[in-house]
C-alpha cells in the first residue's frame, strides 16, 4: 500500500502544500476554497497517517503495561 501511495504521489504537483491544506480544511481551521485535484487521494493520506499514529499508540501502552512488573 504505501509503495504504490509513493508511486502515486510522485505524480501530484505540489503534494506536500495541498496535503496540508486538505487537512487544515478537514480541521475545519481553513475555509472550503475551490475543488483540489487528487482531494480523495489527500483525505486518504491523512487518515493513512492518522490511522498509522492510533496504531503506534496502542502498541506503545500495550508493550509499557506489559514490561511493567
Amino acid at each position: 500500500v504505501v509503495g504504490d501511495l509513493m508511486v502515486r504521489i510522485q505524480r501530484i504537483p505540489d503534494f506536500t502544500p495541498k496535503l496540508l491544506l486538505v487537512r487544515k480544511r478537514l480541521l475545519g481551521l481553513e475555509p472550503e476554497g475551490p475543488v483540489i485535484d487528487h482531494m480523495t487521494l489527500l483525505e486518504g493520506v491523512i487518515v493513512l497517517e492518522e490511522f498509522c499514529k492510533e496504531l503506534a499508540a496502542i502498541a506503545f501502552v500495550k508493550y509499557h503495561a506489559s514490561s511493567t512488573p
